[in-house]
């Protein structure tokens, strides 16, 4: 059995997988087959952890194949329940299942989106061939033009409500928005949307870079992370002014870089004020001395004082009061 996809096959793991004090574990980027409990793995391993291409088989008979890191699933995988009833074949992170397709016993195929090992949307397959077709949803009215695969939307293409209320153009995969795309959201009584997003999406939702623009001309610049504002990035008013730093339930704080920019200021201020505290406890200078320093430092002190990152007054309505 083969667990590396690398071009050259990891050795065998050589002993046990156990600590040494003040060494590196023993299995490191190597193929070995480990019991925990009741549990086995079988793949790789680095650092002594699952890592690598690796399958585990859980004593109830279920069992995993796929990629680790750090020993948990991560990456692409494949989980077969023990009891047969169902397969789930897709991405997975820290260990859990984020987003895939699922084969169950009764002959369903479902592409599904989980959070926390939760399912929280998905979208059973289309009797659809591969390609590009137009396709309207029986239900609602709804319609998609665009790219199929295997049943799914997948790859780039556009949907619309039946009200035309709701536009999204860009990516697909396994039937979900994902990838880049532009979102318009419309009210009946106006062609113009009210909001406008163009950028980053992962499992459904708004997720990475991305500009998010409203009715009153303002617009957000910067990260998103599941369909929030949530990151650094720049609110620009109607009127051109800019608020940037860093966002998180629609209150702001000083952006990444501006943060740690802070912390070292305000940890060479310490070191500063440390010092001053030293030369008057050594006292081997005169006081005349000792003063004539402790200006020079008071001085370096209000110069860093004047360089701490503050947030733009543009920033005052966004502020936690």
């Amino acid at each position: 059995m083969v667990f590396s996809s690398t071009v050259h096959a990891l050795p065998l793991c050589k002993g046990e997988n156990k600590y040494k004090l003040f060494k590196s574990k023993k299995w490191h980027k190597c193929t070995g087959v480990e019991k925990q409990g009741e549990h086995k793995y079988e793949g790789e391993f680095k650092n002594g952890k699952f890592d690598g291409q690796g399958t585990l088989f859980w004593i109830t008979g279920g069992k995993y194949t796929g990629e680790w890191k750090g020993g948990l699933q991560e990456g692409y995988g494949i989980y077969t329940s023990s009891d047969g009833k169902y397969s789930f074949n897709g991405e997975w992170e820290k260990g859990k299942r984020v987003m895939g397709i699922t084969k169950y016993s009764d002959g369903k195929i479902v592409s599904e989106i989980y959070v926390d090992d939760k399912k929280v949307n998905w979208s059973f397959k289309k009797n659809i061939s591969d390609g590009e077709t137009t396709y309207i949803y029986p239900n609602s009215g709804n319609k998609y033009v665009g790219d199929f695969k295997n049943g799914f939307e997948h790859g780039k293409g556009t949907f619309i409500t039946s009200d035309n209320n709701k536009k999204y153009v860009g990516e697909f995969k396994y039937g979900f928005r994902h990838g880049s795309g532009t979102l318009a959201l419309y009210k009946s009584d106006n062609h113009l949307p009210y909001l406008f997003y163009d950028g980053e999406w992962k499992y459904d939702q708004k997720n990475g870079q991305g500009e998010e623009e409203y009715a009153n001309g303002s617009k957000h610049i910067g990260n998103f992370i599941n369909g929030k504002i949530e990151g650094d990035g720049t609110f620009i008013f109607s009127n051109r002014d800019k608020c940037s730093g860093y966002w998180k339930n629609g209150l702001v704080s000083l952006s990444s870089s501006d943060y740690k920019k802070k912390q070292r200021i305000y940890k060479e201020i310490e070191r500063l004020e440390k010092k001053t505290q030293w030369i008057v406890k050594k006292k081997d200078k005169s006081e005349e001395e000792q003063e004539k320093i402790k200006e020079e430092i008071k001085k370096e002190i209000n110069e860093l004082m004047s360089e701490v990152p503050v947030l733009s007054e543009n920033c005052n309505e966004f502020v936690k009061k």
